[in-house]
């Protein structure tokens, strides 16, 4: 688990486990419904695999609570500890130590009492991350620390330039205690990506004690990749990257950078002892680091450990430091320890002060320290005060300590009051406590009230309670009630229930009644439903017979066929040497269906264009023109060629070599292929005397293109005079490719692969790249001439 970056955990599958708990999927969102008030609700939730979470979040509009438990096999859960629970009108959040579990189980609860109905909204749960970063430099306003997690490409940290080594670190608060065993640093993607060449990995719970997780010297960083330091699990919440040594290529410069950092970690860190296996580490020394790595004598450096023989642990005196080093009597120097022989530690007396000075009795002075035997600490009476005061018996008075022989303390009865006073037996007082024998609290009878008065059978009075024998609770039949009364059969009386044998309930016929009674067939009656047989509900026809001209009028209504219409012009398709536009300019043909498709069209070869199944042709107007309110407004296949073709001319009409354009977002489901120049460009201004041949190295000079002359500037495309993908941005006084394959002006031979840098000493050409050059392309193909020749090669800045 990263614990820079927070991530979700998917619900596959949550059920309930209390039947007033109900479970909503709305896509990847949860929800539980509660639906009637209930002792306790709880759902479970697989994950399907083992995931990390330390968070869950909903919205509820009652302050309801949750218990969390965790499991991984859905048998044996495991309640989570040190929740801490945050609420914000009706956002309720809980954090807690990682888990990592394949099955949660949720009990939802609200404090003093049971669960009330209500609504869990917006149910989420997973790996919040609260990690912060912050380093000791930072190069600029775009080199930052919290670049660090933000997984992007263009930006990281970078320390100061300097011209000389000098240190920095990174720290990373991970917000809270974790069990981590990796950290990765990922490099920038340049050639010299500056990754600090010796650092040193520490960790630490508090941000005081830092103990070592890993360290380098010399180290070489892959651009753009991640490297990875792993460890045995070591609860930590502070992560420090101490860099001791910066990149360096060129002289008097100094810097690191570092594009993206990651901290892994478990859940338990004894399964990260038992991945990490039982094999002893090597011990440490001076040079070679095992568990720690050892200083040398005298010697205070990060991560190291003090040996047994530095002349720091020797014994102390007052004239050098051991351990530490002693003052002289009565000396108060920092970082001195005081002798036991100092004058400052003897007795104290009430004249002069030793450790303390002692007060006299009674004595209430600043920075004196009462002695044992003061009048103020003896034992209090009721006429003079010791440590407390105490009252006389039945004195309320404020300041004075009650003693335990007082008279309010002794045992209550009916006459006399003590702690509380008793009431008699059906006596109602304020401030009286009922006492057990009262008659109120013994059993009720429907003679005698105790806590309820039973009613009398059949009986209705307020403030007395039905017994269970009550007649009115008896099965009901037809003579008798009971909690109903049944009617007899076909009997129609009020407050009746008519039984489930009546035959009014019985299936119904043309000659008996049932719930309806059926009509014969053509047979028109009050009160007798029509059967699904009727002749009288048929609605079928006989075709009439009709005819059509060759051509359909202007207007023609086709709501007297019953059934599809089939339209045919065989043989008479017309071929004109020109198509003109038509005099008409009513729409011909029209077809609605809000449901399926317009229309299905399947025709032959229509003037040059062959295979085509129509073919349009219109001066003022879209050609062809669909839409859609849903879905796609046109779908256009084809078996064995392109299912959209739009040629450039076709006979009687020029093209505008304007083919496509789309007022809109494009998607390309499948392969997109373009024909010719294998480039993106842009159209550039440049100034009026500069003149461009294509495969010139570009640059930007007082807000124009300009060729290259130095490697210090930089490098924007290659002029070209066309391009398989060509951006518009203003007047286009040179095309410029900014990405893809193009043709380069080089000097000297060329292997395939060779690296291209600018050539000085012909402005905008390229030459094979040595050393440290920055290199601008690679050659795709091998020339052995020597003179000025134009090199396929692909751009890579």
């Amino acid at each position: 688990m990263d614990l820079i970056r927070s991530q979700g955990a998917s619900a596959l599958h949550a059920h309930s486990l209390s039947p007033a708990l109900k479970v909503d999927h709305h896509g990847s969102a949860l929800s539980f419904h509660i639906e009637r008030t209930a002792p306790h609700c709880t759902a479970k939730i697989d994950f399907e695999r083992p995931t990390f979470i330390n968070h869950i979040g909903y919205e509820s509009a009652l302050h309801v609570l949750i218990d969390i438990s965790w499991s991984n096999d859905g048998k044996s859960f495991y309640r989570v500890h040190g929740v801490k629970h945050e609420s914000q009108g009706d956002m309720r959040e809980f954090r807690f130590p990682l888990v990592e579990a394949r099955y949660i189980q949720i009990h939802f609860y609200q404090e003093g009492g049971p669960v009330h109905k209500s609504d869990v909204r917006k149910f989420q749960l997973g790996y919040v991350s609260r990690a912060k970063i912050k380093a000791t430099a930072e190069a600029d306003r775009l080199w930052v620390a919290e670049n660090l997690a933000d997984r992007r490409e263009d930006y990281g940290w970078a320390s100061p330039l300097r011209e000389k080594n000098e240190p920095d670190a990174v720290d990373i608060d991970l917000g809270s205690l974790f069990f981590i065993n990796q950290i990765q640093l990922k490099a920038l993607g340049d050639e010299y990506n500056y990754f600090p060449t010796a650092f040193h990995l520490q960790s630490s719970e508090d941000g005081g004690v830092w103990q070592a997780l890993s360290s380098e010297d010399h180290f070489f960083a892959a651009p753009l990749t991640w490297h990875a330091w792993k460890f045995s699990a070591t609860r930590a919440r502070y992560i420090r990257i101490q860099i001791d040594k910066h990149a360096h290529y060129k002289k008097g410069e100094y810097q690191s950078k570092i594009l993206d950092v990651a901290v892994f970690a478990e859940a338990d860190a004894a399964q990260a002892a038992i991945k990490q296996g039982l094999a002893s580490p090597r011990m440490a020394s001076e040079n070679v680091p095992g568990m720690v790595l050892l200083a040398g004598n005298n010697i205070a450096a990060p991560s190291r450990v003090i040996q047994s023989d530095d002349v720091r642990l020797r014994n102390a005196s007052t004239e050098y430091r051991g351990i530490m080093q002693f003052a002289r009597d009565a000396e108060a120097t920092q970082e001195k320890a005081v002798q036991g022989s100092d004058s400052r530690l003897r007795s104290a007396t009430e004249s002069s002060p030793g450790i303390v000075q002692l007060a006299k009795d009674g004595e209430a002075r600043a920075q004196a320290v009462v002695q044992g035997s003061d009048s103020r600490l003896k034992h209090a009476t009721q006429d003079s005060f010791g440590i407390v005061q105490l009252s006389k018996d039945g004195e309320a008075k404020a300041g004075i300590a009650l003693q335990a022989n007082d008279s309010r303390l002794k045992y209550a009865t009916a006459d006399a009051a003590g702690i509380i006073t008793l009431a008699r037996d059906g006596e109602t007082a304020t401030g009286k406590a009922v006492q057990g024998n009262d008659s109120r609290l013994r059993a009720a009878s429907q003679a005698w009230p105790g806590i309820v008065q039973l009613a009398a059978h059949g009986e209705i009075a307020g403030n007395k309670a039905v017994a269970a024998d009550d007649t009115r609770l008896i099965e009901g039949d037809e003579t008798h009630k009971g909690r109903v009364q049944f009617a007899r059969k076909g009997e129609s009386a009020d407050l009746k229930a008519v039984q489930a044998s009546d035959a009014r309930l019985q299936n119904a016929t043309e000659d008996s009644r049932g719930v309806v009674q059926f009509a014969r067939n053509g047979l028109g009656a009050a009160g007798q439903a029509v059967q699904a047989t009727d002749v009288r509900l048929s609605d079928a026809r006989e075709a009439k017979p009709h005819a059509h001209s060759e051509y359909a009028t202007l207007q023609h209504e086709f709501a007297t066929h019953t059934g599809n219409l089939n339209l045919k012009r065989a043989q008479k398709t017309a071929q004109p040497d020109a198509l003109a536009a038509p005099v008409d300019t009513h729409i011909p043909f029209t077809v609605e269906n809000s449901e399926g498709l317009a229309a299905s069209l399947a025709g032959g070869a229509v003037f040059s264009a062959e295979g085509t199944a129509s073919f349009h042709i219109s001066k003022t107007a879209p050609a062809i023109q669909a839409s859609s309110r849903d879905q796609v407004a046109a779908t256009l296949i084809s078996a064995s060629a392109y299912a959209l073709h739009l040629p450039r001319s076709v006979p009687g009409l020029k093209g505008s070599e304007k083919a496509l354009h789309a007022e809109g977002a494009v998607q390309v489901d499948g392969q997109l292929s373009v024909k010719g120049a294998a480039c993106i460009s842009v159209a550039l201004p440049k100034a009026s005397n500069e003149a461009f041949v294509d495969g010139d190295l570009l640059t930007i000079e007082n807000g124009v293109a300009a060729k290259m002359r130095s490697e210090n500037q930089p490098l924007i495309g290659i002029a070209m005079k066309s391009a398989g993908i060509q951006l518009e941005s203003g007047v286009a006084a040179v095309r410029v490719a900014v990405a893809g394959i193009v043709s380069l002006r080089v000097y000297g031979q060329i292997k395939a692969g060779d690296k291209l840098t600018l050539n000085a000493a012909q402005p905008g050409t390229c030459k094979t790249g040595q050393g440290q050059d920055k290199i601008f392309a690679v050659a795709l193909e091998t020339v052995a001439n020597d003179r000025e020749k134009p090199v396929l090669s692909i751009l890579v800045r």
